[in-house]
């Protein structure tokens, strides 16, 4: 029977780990606009007093229990700011939920969080949610429009999905899929912003980007810190 060894694990990740199960599960809504973190403080808040979330069976059981547990938050949070001039109707909170049985795993979210699985220092699979559909229209109006910055391959990975929506915040989470991983098989859950090399990192951690883009452009947005929320963890035997 397999068993997990965790690697690196960032503290904002929540973890429910027992030998040969791992539940782990991340909702981030500190980059949002406007009360994202409030929501997100309330859906951790859920999950944290119930821990009904570290006995998830599936992905598609895990995509229904967060959405209601992020539709209460996020009604909540609307109704303490009722009075808000801003009408909001997406959250920009994103979220990856990865549960793995031995050696099957399961993954699910929204947004910009991504599951690599690495297999002799080599990308295997990918699971993540994909870039929007309208980008290329987004770069149009970026480039061709003066009240918005030029745009560089930097924007690249800093269009994210989100989910939590206030007026319909059901059915926003995907199933990102499953795959079966083999002894000394690692698996990173992270930003793709990470993946795409946006971050400056120690050795430990850059091993598992992609190419640095060109930091020549990070003039527009500023300077990037390490990132905050990274999960690692190998398959052994």
């Amino acid at each position: 029977m397999g068993t997990w060894e965790i690697q690196h694990c960032t503290n904002r990740f929540m973890v429910h780990h027992e030998s040969s199960k791992l539940m782990v599960l991340m909702v981030n809504g500190q980059d949002g606009w406007f009360e994202e973190s409030d929501i997100e403080a309330e859906i951790r808040q859920d999950l944290l007093a119930n821990s009904a979330w570290q006995h998830w069976t599936s992905s598609q059981q895990g995509c229904q229990e967060l959405e209601h547990y992020a539709s209460q938050a996020s009604q909540r949070v609307r109704a303490k700011v009722a009075e808000d001039e801003y009408d909001w109707n997406i959250a920009g909170l994103t979220a990856i939920g990865m549960i793995a049985k031995q050696n099957h795993l399961q993954f699910f979210g929204a947004g910009d969080y991504k599951a690599r699985l690495i297999r002799n220092r080599c990308v295997i699979r990918e699971l993540g949610s994909p870039l929007p559909e309208n980008i290329q229209e987004f770069f149009a109006m970026r480039q061709n429009s003066a009240e918005y910055c030029q745009a560089t391959s930097i924007d690249w990975v800093l269009i994210e999905g989100g989910f939590a929506s206030t007026n319909n915040p059901n059915k926003t989470l995907l199933n990102y899929g499953d795959l079966e991983v083999q002894k000394g098989d690692t698996i990173v859950l992270a930003q793709r912003s990470f993946f795409n090399g946006f971050y400056q990192v120690n050795k430990e951690l850059c091993t598992y980007q992609d190419p640095p883009l060109d930091w020549s452009e990070l003039h527009i947005i500023g300077s990037r810190i390490s990132p905050t929320d990274v999960f690692i963890a190998r398959f052994a035997s």
